[in-house]
């Protein structure tokens, strides 16, 4: 662009110089002198207009590039940040599928463990002893006692008929005779 305006302005004073060389050496008189630099002038307005149609054009493409710069800024932008949601979302879909899985296994290893453990056998009760016509009676554990002590302890101040003490995996019980509801 600003090498236009530099051939234009060359070639302006170029031919300013020869018309005016011309006008010196032809003795024509004034006419031939102004008609001369009137074509100058012209020539000159013509390469000012034409470099400033240049400026012009050279701004607005700048304009145009900017704007492409930004929209295409703008495009990568929302791409990552739909990247970045995508991301979250399978992340909060991993995380539940993991939780639901470690809940299944923990599920699992209870019911197997529960299938393993053999289940605790209570002793059966002595017979229940016929009434003669009295009230009818039944037999009940009574516990659990930390230790066989206490057990025996409780069984001695119960008023009727009880067991001995036997073990269980959560202490000791005895069986005692009471009155059925």
């Amino acid at each position: 662009m600003k090498k236009n305006r530099h051939n234009i302005s060359a070639i302006a004073a170029v031919l300013g110089l020869a018309l005016s060389v011309t006008a010196c050496s032809v003795d024509d008189g004034a006419d031939t002198f102004n008609s001369l630099v009137a074509q100058r002038d012209r020539t000159e307005q013509a390469a000012a207009e034409e470099s400033a149609a240049a400026e012009s054009r050279a701004a607005e493409a700048s304009r145009q590039a900017e704007a492409s710069r930004a929209a295409e800024a703008s495009r990568e932008a929302e791409a990552s940040r739909a990247a970045q949601a995508s991301r979250s979302a399978e992340a909060s879909r991993s995380a539940a599928a993991s939780r639901s899985r470690q809940a299944e296994r923990d599920a699992a290893a209870a019911q197997q463990q529960q299938q393993q453990e053999p289940t605790e056998q209570w002793p059966s009760p002595p017979a229940t002893p016929s009434g003669g016509g009295g009230p009818a009676m039944e037999w009940f554990p009574k516990g659990p006692f930390a230790y066989q002590s206490t057990c025996g302890q409780n069984s001695d101040q119960w008023p009727a008929n009880v067991t001995e003490c036997f073990k269980m995996s959560d202490g000791w019980y005895y069986y005692a005779l009471r009155q059925a509801a």
